[in-house]
């Protein structure tokens, strides 16, 4: 047997052996289809799927270190929504699903779907825009 190839087996096996580990998360971690993490000056934000209307129409979480995690405020305030969603999405019912979070050239662009489970398969795309996510 060739010595890379001795090398290379107790390599492999080196690695089989050692245990991996992760990273613990604490605070507020429960949230569905969670989008893109974005830091601003220090603060991560990520946002996702909401609980309905009158809850968390979007979530949204913050943390200082990616470990620790907090709530922040919805991007949309409760029992509220754009008024084009109406008659885009008949029979909206205040879920907002699967947002995404991208920062471009200084401002940062929420995308979210407007879905409608009540209608068949009427639903729209919309955008929230904002030059902070720190001070909204």
């Amino acid at each position: 047997m060739r010595v890379t190839s001795v090398l290379t087996l107790l390599y492999f096996l080196m690695c089989l052996s050692t245990p991996a580990s992760a990273i613990g998360l604490y605070g507020t971690t429960d949230m569905h289809d969670p989008s893109t993490i974005v830091n601003e000056d220090g603060t991560y934000w990520t946002f996702g799927t909401g609980g309905g209307a009158s809850n968390f129409p979007i979530n949204a979480l913050y943390s200082n270190d990616l470990v620790n995690w907090s709530r922040g405020p919805s991007p949309i305030p409760a029992n509220t929504y754009p008024n084009w969603i109406n008659s885009k999405v008949p029979g909206f019912d205040g879920n907002f699903w699967a947002p995404d979070l991208i920062e471009m050239n200084g401002r940062y662009y929420l995308y979210y779907s407007a879905f409608s489970s009540t209608s068949g398969m009427n639903s729209a795309i919309g955008v929230l825009v904002t030059d902070s996510l720190n001070n909204p």
